[in-house]
């Protein structure tokens, strides 16, 4: 279950990029996370647990989600340079979103906060959560 968290998790942060873009090709807007920002949060599942996701963009065109807790996961999120609509998951990711089930819906990055935010649903427990990841930096 926490998989499908993650899952989610990950989908959420890759339509982040989506959410109210002005203009695809100007990567230094307020739209996208800055690069080597760490984000995390810990979430709790009913009857499954807790579950640590963390993302990280580290270049202009690729995201890392690593997942720690109830799943121990590293993946991946590649947008494509000509159109930032188009994305992909690595395998792993791809994986666990199949695996679950999981609904991702309402990404957006806060730049005013730097936080990330997204709704998740995952429907085999019938879950539904927003979650919140923040820049360790600014974490309390």
């Amino acid at each position: 279950m926490n998989t499908l968290v993650i899952f989610c998790s990950c989908f959420s942060l890759k339509n982040i990029y989506m959410n109210n873009m002005n203009n695809m090709n100007n990567m230094n807007n307020n739209i996208f996370p800055p690069i080597n920002n760490i984000y995390k949060t810990k979430i709790y599942i009913p009857l499954i647990g807790s579950q640590n996701i963390e993302y990280c963009r580290f270049n202009k065109y690729k995201s890392k989600i690593t997942l720690s807790g109830f799943l121990n996961n590293e993946g991946f999120i590649t947008f494509n340079k000509n159109n930032l609509y188009d994305y992909t998951f690595d395998e792993i990711l791809t994986h666990i979103i199949n695996k679950y089930k999981c609904e991702l819906y309402n990404p957006n990055y806060d730049y005013l906060n730097d936080v990330i935010t997204i709704k998740i649903k995952i429907k085999v427990i019938n879950f539904k959560k927003e979650i919140t990841l923040k820049n360790i930096k600014n974490s309390d």
